[in-house]
């Protein structure tokens, strides 16, 4: 077992903190008390996938914070989900699990599963515990390193040697020209910023906010720029719509500079309208969707950055714009119904100041992503890139165990809520702050909304009305529902962080609750 014991020191070396699991008798038990002998707390989960969102959204400032362990087989494929959204998202957590290691004869076959093979396309690369602790170094700095991902180690009964990359997106050469993008910017007279997540994990000293032109982000990026400053003009998504920052801001714009701006931080990466120009710290066709008349490509980014910046705060436009803008939505989004959008508005008035908002996905999304104003990048947390649908419960218990005490809202829709709901029980027993509020208007809305109206689209897309605040309940957490203002407002009053967990069902009209989203996206 020294090859268990080695790995434990190595992951508390590394700066992991939390792990979740299901394990099983065998070297996984072993790993479980050995981090517990090292401090590092473990947490069982209902299913293996919730372990691994769990971790991601424990590592979603890029560091390697949090693992997540299973056995071999069944119970690994089970983890493989959340390993894919942790993919999506870019969060370096370590999955670990029990495997026979390629020594093993063939004839054992119990449970056998090819682990490299089945994870091969989702994590940045794989190895086998044991042998030389510098393949596992070098493991957890791919993890880590721009585009940062997740990676899998198995935990074999013989220590072995094999490593293998599936993907190494680190910068090899330096690309593209500083000089003549700063000559662009200095010539355009209408410039707009757009951050991507590079921006939080690589310049976060950056004050962006002290810019006089609009800055939005991708989704990915929400909060690189506090979204109650005066020039910020919200999160684009590449759908493109009258009230999206695409359609109001981005069209008034002569030249648009991404920081991080990547294909897969949008869901439809297109040209933007201005001329784009995109500074980055990896290669390859990450940037092509948006047609870039210059890509420049840096080891280290920092200094570019930087050059960009002090060119950028020489200009000034677009204050007219971005309240225009605000204006819009602000009339879109109004009215005395009870709607999502109210609910949002209530919740981040209601809630402490430095609570997160945790999404997954859905029309909720959609307005919660333009309504919530998020003042730094830890004050959110969604499935930005994947749009992975079900995410939001075990994403938001890894925030709340990896932010002790901080307040969490994880919003959920009719199709999001079921698959995970189970893992409440865990809030309640960890005693958590979080709110989990189901948006619910009976149907697939998202889907509903731009279908037909026929028998088979009703018996796909709709759910019907389902007391889900019941199975809260049951799973012991105080639970109600409500379908108006004042009685959200009630509920919010008289909740603190120090009650622990809170379910609430917020019931919607399901035409309503389409409409208000689809002018947006």
């Amino acid at each position: 077992m020294e090859h268990v014991k080695s790995l434990a020191d190595q992951l508390l070396a590394e700066g992991v903190q939390y792990a979740y699991g299901i394990t099983g008798s065998g070297l996984s038990l072993r790993l479980i008390e050995e981090l517990h002998g090292r401090g590092i707390l473990y947490y069982p989960v209902r299913h293996e996938a919730a372990a691994a969102l769990m971790a991601g959204a424990s590592c979603r400032s890029g560091e390697t914070r949090a693992i997540s362990i299973t056995i071999k087989g069944p119970g690994f494929a089970n983890l493989v989900p959340g390993i894919l959204s942790n993919h999506y998202e870019g969060r370096p957590a370590i999955s670990v699990s029990e495997a026979y290691g390629r020594d093993a004869p063939e004839w054992r076959k119990h449970k056998r599963l090819g682990h490299f093979q089945m994870i091969s396309q989702v994590t940045k690369g794989a190895a086998e515990v044991g042998g030389e602790s510098v393949h596992r170094r070098h493991l957890f700095e791919l993890a880590k390193s721009e585009c940062p991902g997740p990676v899998h180690l198995d935990l074999c009964p013989t220590p072995g040697e094999y490593f293998e990359t599936f993907r190494d997106d680190a910068v090899k050469t330096y690309s593209g020209d500083l000089t003549k993008l700063l000559e662009r910017i200095a010539a355009s007279s209408n410039p707009v910023v757009i951050l991507g997540s590079l921006a939080s994990r690589k310049f976060p000293s950056v004050d962006w906010n002290s810019l006089m032109i609009p800055v939005v982000t991708t989704a990915a990026g929400k909060g690189a720029i506090d979204e109650n400053s005066e020039f910020s003009g919200g999160v684009i998504t590449g759908e493109v719509s009258e009230l999206s920052p695409e359609g109001s801001i981005l069209t008034s714009a002569d030249l648009a500079i991404g920081i991080g701006l990547r294909n897969d931080e949008v869901v439809k990466a297109a040209p933007l309208g201005p001329e784009v120009l995109i500074i980055d710290e990896i290669l390859g066709d990450h940037h092509s969707g948006f047609e870039a008349s210059v890509v420049l490509s840096l080891e280290d980014a920092g200094s570019a950055v930087e050059s960009v910046f002090r060119e950028l705060k020489n200009k000034s436009w677009g204050n007219d714009v971005i309240h225009r803008a605000r204006l819009a939505l602000d009339t879109h989004l109004g009215g005395n119904e009870w709607q999502l959008a109210h609910a949002f508005t209530l919740f981040q008035a209601s809630l402490p100041s430095d609570t997160v908002l945790v999404l997954d996905t859905g029309f909720f999304c959609t307005v919660g992503e333009t309504v919530w104003k998020a003042a730094s990048p830890s004050h959110f947390c969604g499935s930005s890139v994947g749009r992975f649908m079900g995410v939001s419960i075990p994403s938001a218990i890894g925030v709340s165990i990896s932010e002790p005490g901080r307040p969490v809202l994880c919003v959920a829709g009719d199709g999001g809520l079921p698959p995970y709901i189970a893992e409440i029980e865990m809030a309640v027993s960890e005693h958590l702050p979080i709110i989990f509020a189901n948006f619910a208007d009976g149907r697939y809305g998202s889907v509903a909304a731009f279908s037909g109206d026929t028998a088979a689209v009703h018996r796909a897309v709709d759910l019907g009305s389902v007391d889900r605040w019941k199975l809260a309940l049951a799973l012991g957490c105080p639970a109600h529902r409500v379908s108006d203002v004042k009685s959200l407002e009630s509920l919010l009053t008289a909740w603190t962080p120090s009650s622990g967990p809170l379910f609430i069902q917020c019931e919607f009209e399901p035409l309503n609750y389409a409409r208000l989203a689809k002018q947006l996206r």
